[in-house]
């Protein structure tokens, strides 16, 4: 009996003192960052998350504690960040990292993945970098001899992204600043600034849309998705040898139509096809059902050949919509208003129906 009752609190001890558990590619890792002289902590490319607090460098980790684990359990040289459940955050010195093995009442640990930008998986969900090399189809197809027309605000002219793959000659055919008073105008159009041209372009550097509105690089951002060159970086966005037309928006349906309308003009000139982008968060666009009159004029424009590519809204998580058929019924609902915090300059919202 005296043997047996040893025995269970020999394996009760061993059970409380574990050491925890790490995957294999966790383990390895562990392995070659103690090792002497190992770069692999001073590369940048390593997949270990490292984190500098007061001059020091930290691993970051998470675990999985049991119901006996307590703060005081830990290292003094250990942070501890978050507990939520049974899961914990760490942040263990990396020159201690041998310490991950020494943690009390923690089952499992798990090095922290890394957080970095992956805009090459976009080309790739897209499977456009299939339609780059021509997979199952007659051509390979980057965007060449089309046009891209982006209706937004906050372009920068001179960004590498719009240049071509070699960073020799910028692809901006020509750029309609509605907001810029000083002229020339467009043909055939009162207001707003045109640039034409290379020299043109460079000496404006960007557009002045932004004197008056936020989303300082929002019109960058969306360009350069549609068909950034890469920038001598790789980074392609999804026709990367497409040219572009730019309009810088003046916040009103109807600049909206004429922008678009400009670019039909300055494609038919070019003899180009061409692909217009609106990442509109304007949601007072009347119905929605094809019949309002920004719809009819964009409809006359596809019939001509043009393709019309717009966000379904770009509000976030504001409910302006809802859809319902009614049978001599009634419907209550809550309108969540955009937050006036928002923008300084708001001066009211509108609600409308439809029938």
């Amino acid at each position: 009996m005296k043997l047996n009752l040893s025995l269970i609190l020999v394996f009760a001890s061993s059970l409380c003192f574990a050491q925890p558990q790490l995957n294999a590619i966790d383990l390895q890792l562990i392995e070659n960052i103690q090792k002497p002289n190992s770069k692999l902590a001073k590369s940048e490319s390593t997949p270990i998350s490292l984190i500098t607090i007061s001059g020091i460098q930290y691993i970051s980790t998470l675990a999985k504690v049991n119901n006996r684990f307590k703060a005081s359990d830990l290292p003094p040289s250990v942070i501890l960040g978050s507990q939520i459940g049974d899961i914990i955050t760490l942040k263990i010195p990396l020159n201690q990292a041998q310490l991950i093995h020494d943690l009390v009442n923690v089952d499992y640990v798990e090095l922290s993945a890394k957080i970095s930008p992956t805009i090459t998986n976009a080309v790739k969900d897209l499977r456009a970098d299939s339609v780059h090399a021509g997979i199952n189809l007659h051509n390979s197809y980057t965007g060449k001899n089309v046009l891209i027309g982006v209706t937004d605000w906050g372009f920068d002219y001179s960004h590498p992204m719009f240049y071509d793959t070699a960073l020799s000659n910028t692809r901006i055919v020509a750029v309609w600043d509605q907001f810029k008073t000083s002229g020339p105008a467009p043909a055939s159009y009162a207001y707003g600034t045109e640039y034409v041209g290379e020299t043109e372009l460079l000496a404006a550097q960007s557009d002045t849309a932004c004197s008056y509105y936020d989303y300082a690089t929002h019109g960058s951002h969306v360009a350069g998705i549609a068909g950034g060159s890469g920038a001598g970086i790789g980074l392609r966005g999804v026709a990367f040898e497409a040219n572009y037309l730019f309009a810088a928006l003046g916040l009103d349906v109807a600049s909206g139509i004429d922008a678009v309308s400009w670019m039909k003009s300055v494609a038919d000139a070019e003899g180009k096809r061409l692909v217009i982008n609106m990442s509109w968060g304007l949601y007072y666009l009347g119905p929605l059902d094809g019949t309002s009159i920004i719809s009819q004029a964009f409809d006359n424009l596809v019939n001509e050949g043009v393709i019309i590519v717009t966000s379904a809204g770009n509000n976030g998580n504001d409910e302006f919509h809802i859809k319902k058929d009614f049978n001599q019924d009634s419907v209550v609902t809550r309108i969540n208003f955009y937050p006036y915090s928002a923008h300084a300059s708001m001066w009211g919202q509108s609600v409308s129906m439809w029938g």
